[in-house]
């Protein structure tokens, strides 16, 4: 058992730096910001009370004015050098890409101020009354309001406690009452130091929970894109699917409705498809597909609406065109098609298209059913006419207006 907690320590130290350097960042921004404010409420706490010991410095008698005297150099010293320090971080927080090593260093001048505060009013107490209660108040306060790396918090308050133990002799001078304050002094340390890991550890939790709940999100986000696009895009061509042409089809022409204006739709079948899959194999059919997507795209505008409706039959609607223009839009994708062979493996292999067009105008308003309806008609008399060919169904005498 002792084998293996042994071989698991080194692993569990070096996750836990692993999560320590994660959030190390983050943490020391959200620090300084406490030390901001911190910084205006010490140096405005440091002014009065120096106030009050300068103005009780004339009045004191021989025996406390040397510890007035003291307390008010303390908070005074304090004030100035908090002052100094809140400014600097202010700035700091001000920056757009600050440099950590520099936010390392302000955290540890305010720690080194606000502990200079703490050990010195402490000593100075010892003219008056053995006493550490400021020491361990502010390192208590530091501790729980800081977010320090816990090995940085060990060296911070350990350096604190020997600092205020080899200068305590200095105003305490009877030996039994030394070790006392040096004892209590010891204890305010260790309690800041769990303090301030038991803060960093929630801090550092709290942030990594976040994270991973912001990644999670992200995913589902993700994932439900993801089945959006499969829900409404062909796999192969990612095209839009039957339906979702359907859908944005009755859309425009809604619109076309309401403003007026012209609305084309053009179908179109690649020829002797079946002879590409049964010569080739159906993974040359489906680079086809792919190919053929692809250069209707081309020659396409971006208002415009392309779908694979199944097979190896394609449709677009052409917002704001008319019969004339849509037969031009036909006409150039029908020689995109014949003019650029596709290719099934090494083998170039040329395609050909057939198409069929449909109009409604502002007279017709035709709805999706009838111009789709006319369009597989005008398809149908282009498979007809031997294919390769474009044709529209307003050409088509035998035919009447659609209702």
């Amino acid at each position: 058992m002792a084998d293996t907690w042994l071989s698991r320590w080194p692993t569990a130290v070096r996750d836990y730096s692993a999560r320590c350097d994660a959030i190390e960042a983050e943490a020391g921004q959200e620090t300084l910001r406490r030390y901001r404010i911190f910084s205006v409420v010490v140096v405005v706490l440091n002014i009065a009370y120096a106030s009050v010991f300068w103005l009780d410095n004339a009045k004191a008698d021989a025996a406390e004015a040397p510890w007035v005297y003291a307390i008010a150099w303390i908070h005074s010293v304090t004030a100035a050098a908090m002052l100094l320090t809140g400014v600097l971080i202010h700035r700091y927080c001000q920056r757009q890409n600050p440099s950590r090593i520099e936010g390392i260093a302000l955290e540890m001048t305010f720690c080194a101020v606000a502990l200079f505060f703490g050990i010195s009013l402490s000593l100075a107490d010892q003219l008056h009354i053995p006493n550490t209660t400021n020491f361990s108040t502010v390192c208590l306060l530091l501790g729980m309001a800081s977010l320090v790396r816990p090995r940085r918090a060990l060296a911070l308050f350990a350096s604190a406690y020997i600092a205020f133990h080899f200068l305590a002799p200095m105003t305490q001078l009877d030996s039994a009452t030394l070790s006392v304050v040096r004892s209590h002094a010891l204890g305010g340390s260790i309690v800041s130091i769990v303090a301030s890991v038991v803060v960093w550890d929630q801090f550092m939790k709290s942030v990594l929970l976040r994270r991973e709940l912001a990644q999670a999100n992200l995913t589902l986000s993700e994932h439900q894109e993801e089945l959006a696009y499969l829900a409404t895009r062909d796999s192969l061509t990612g095209l839009y699917l039957r339906r979702e042409f359907m859908r944005l089809a009755n859309m425009e022409l809604a619109r076309a409705k309401r403003a007026g204006g012209a609305t084309s739709m053009v179908m179109v079948d690649i020829d002797h498809f079946k002879r590409i899959n049964d010569g080739y194999g159906h993974p040359a059919g489906d680079a086809v597909l792919r190919q053929v997507a692809t250069i209707l795209g081309e020659h396409l505008r971006s208002t415009d609406i392309l779908a694979r409706m199944g097979g190896e039959e394609f449709v677009t609607l052409l917002p704001l065109t008319d019969a004339q223009g849509a037969i031009e839009v036909a006409e150039k994708l029908r020689r995109g098609l014949s003019v650029r062979p596709l290719q099934a493996g090494e083998q170039p292999l040329p395609v050909t298209a057939s198409f069929g067009v449909s109009t409604s105008n502002a007279a017709q308003n035709l709805d999706y059913e009838h111009l789709y309806d006319a369009a597989d008609h005008a398809l149908y008399r282009a498979k007809q006419g031997g294919r390769n060919r474009v044709e529209h169904d307003q050409d088509d005498p035998a035919r009447g207006s659609p209702r």
